[in-house]
């Protein structure tokens, strides 16, 4: 299957990223009012998010990922 090209620019990588890191943030926001309630919620912020997408595309960009986070 040929992958789409849309999805093969660097752009729309770094866009993923960027969306799964507010996804993560947010969802960690949430488990952690669940869990200590709301005055423990500590809100994120662009910087938050952008610092973590950068972690996930510095991974996604290694290409000795598979055998950097490998278990042992």
């Amino acid at each position: 299957m040929a992958a789409d090209k849309k999805s093969d620019t660097p752009f729309h990588l770094r866009m993923e990223c960027l969306s799964m890191a507010e996804s993560m943030l947010t969802q960690k926001m949430h488990m952690t009012k669940e869990v200590q309630g709301n005055t423990a919620v500590a809100f994120f912020s662009t910087e938050d998010v952008m610092r973590e997408a950068a972690k996930l595309y510095q991974f996604v960009c290694d290409k000795d990922a598979g055998t950097t986070y490998a278990k042992e």
